[in-house]
C-alpha cells in the first residue's frame, strides 16, 4: 500500500466503487459532523433511475464495495444498506460505519469533512479557469488489483463562484462517461499555483468543488428514407454525441444532509 503524503496520493483513499447489480458508480467517504463516517453517491444511482422521485427518502439496496486495509490487501464488503435521499438535489448517502460493523476488519480510508467545502469568499478568489481532478471509476474502471481508482484532469468549464444556470451546479471540461456519478471534483495543485491577483503561490492547495452528476450530451436525429425515397427523421432512431463536458453538483449543498445527520444521531 502506498503512504500517501501528497494530495493526489490521499484521494487515492477517499473513493470507492459502487456496484448495485449491474449498476456502476462512484461514491466517497464523508466524516458527519458527529463523526460518523459516510459514504456519498448520487441519488439516481440510489434509485437506478435518471429522474429521481423526490417524494422518496430512503431506499434500501444492496451494495458491493471493496475497502483497503492497513496491511496493504483489500476486503470486498456485500450487504444491505439504508440509502438516505437528498431532499432538492441528486446525492444520496449511507452509513459506513454501521455497515463496517457487520464486517469488523483494520480498513483504511481518508475522508472529506465540512471544513473542506469552501465559502463563497473562497469561490470568489478564484478564477474562471481553474485546474481541477476528477477521483473515481469511469465506466466502472479501476486498477483492480490493487484497488485504486481512476483520476481525471481538466479545467473548470465555469466559474465556480458562479451558480450555472441558476442552480447550485457546475461544469468542467472533463470527459465524464456513467460510472464516474459520485466523483469527487476538485481544484488540486501540488508544487505551484497562481493566485487571482496573478501572485504566484508555493505550495500545496485543494478546493472540493462539488460532486459530479451528468454529462451533457447532444442527441441528434436520424434520417431514413420513405417510399418516395425522401429523408425523414425517424422517431426510431437516434445517436447521442458526447461533448467531453461533465456536470457537478456543488459541495455546500451536502449541507442539505444535516438535518438528516442530526434525526439520525450520526
Amino acid at each position: 500500500m502506498i503512504n500517501p503524503k501528497c494530495i493526489s496520493e490521499q484521494l487515492m483513499y477517499l473513493t470507492v466503487r459502487l456496484v448495485s447489480g449491474n449498476n456502476t458508480a462512484t461514491g466517497f467517504i464523508y466524516e458527519t459532523p458527529n463523526k460518523t463516517n459516510v459514504i456519498i453517491g448520487n441519488r439516481h444511482f440510489a434509485e437506478k433511475t435518471d429522474k429521481p422521485d423526490y417524494s422518496k427518502t430512503t431506499i434500501k439496496d444492496i451494495i458491493s464495495l471493496e475497502l483497503h486495509l492497513k496491511n496493504g490487501t483489500n476486503a470486498l464488503v456485500r450487504d444491505y444498506v439504508d440509502w438516505y435521499l437528498h431532499p432538492s438535489c441528486d446525492l444520496a448517502f449511507f452509513n459506513l460505519d454501521d455497515l463496517l460493523k457487520k464486517y469488523p476488519n483494520s480498513y483504511y480510508f481518508l475522508k472529506l469533512t465540512s471544513q473542506n467545502i469552501p465559502s463563497q469568499s473562497t469561490l470568489d478568489d478564484l478564477c474562471a479557469l481553474e485546474d481541477i481532478v476528477m477521483v473515481g471509476y469511469p465506466d466502472g474502471r479501476y486498477d483492480a488489483a490493487n484497488n485504486y481508482p481512476i483520476f481525471r484532469y481538466g479545467k473548470t468549464a465555469t466559474h465556480p463562484a458562479v451558480n450555472y444556470n441558476g442552480q447550485k451546479i457546475g461544469m468542467i471540461d472533463v470527459p465524464c462517461l456513467p460510472g464516474s456519478s459520485g466523483s469527487p471534483v476538485a481544484i488540486v495543485n501540488e508544487g505551484i499555483y497562481y493566485k487571482k491577483n496573478g501572485a504566484t503561490t508555493v505550495g500545496s492547495r485543494f478546493i472540493f468543488l462539488g460532486i459530479e452528476v451528468s454529462m451533457p450530451c447532444k442527441y441528434h436525429d436520424v434520417y431514413e428514407k420513405d417510399n418516395n425515397g425522401e429523408l425523414k427523421v425517424t422517431n426510431k432512431y437516434y445517436y447521442l454525441h458526447d461533448l467531453s463536458l461533465g456536470n457537478y453538483i456543488k459541495s455546500e449543498e451536502l449541507y442539505g444532509f444535516n438535518s438528516i445527520f442530526a434525526t439520525l444521531s450520526i
